[in-house]
């Protein structure tokens, strides 16, 4: 349970850094029980969709933004870590490993992950359905579980 909190405290912080941040969600509240933090409430992204590699230059301007106004690093990205928006916005989210820096290099590395994450052979399809990347095609293959 210790560790749970540490993320939960640890992805409160965040999204309190990312107070104005046009693209993550907006922080609503926190869900108590007997006094106690055990959850919190952030916007719904109405019509979002996971990223996929054809929208890396949208997804790199948006963390380096994140990077320049907010201080934050994420360093947990995947393809349904950040959505796009029916209007084309990223939005960034899961911020539970998130950490404040000033460093340009762990932001440059935090920027290569979240390009890495774009070219993984596994995506989702719009609908979360999950699949896998054909190497030679490139076309979406749906994982035999779905």
């Amino acid at each position: 349970m210790n560790g749970e909190k540490h993320y939960l405290t640890q992805e409160i912080s965040a999204y309190r850094r990312l107070e104005g941040f046009d693209n993550a969600p907006k922080f609503w509240g926190f869900v108590t029980e007997h006094d106690r933090t055990i959850g919190f409430l952030i916007e719904y992204i109405e019509g979002a969709r996971f990223t996929k590699r054809s929208d890396e230059a949208a997804c790199a301007d948006a963390v380096a933004r994140m990077h320049e106004e907010t201080g934050l690093i994420h360093r947990h990205y995947t393809t349904e870590n950040m959505l796009v928006t029916q209007e084309g916005k990223v939005v960034i989210i899961d911020f539970e490993n998130a950490v404040y820096t000033e460093d340009a290099q762990e932001r440059g590395w935090d920027l290569e992950e979240m390009s890495e994450s774009l070219h993984s052979d596994y995506e989702y399809d719009d609908d979360g359905a999950g699949c896998d990347m054909d190497e030679q095609s490139g076309e979406k293959v749906m994982d035999e579980e779905n």
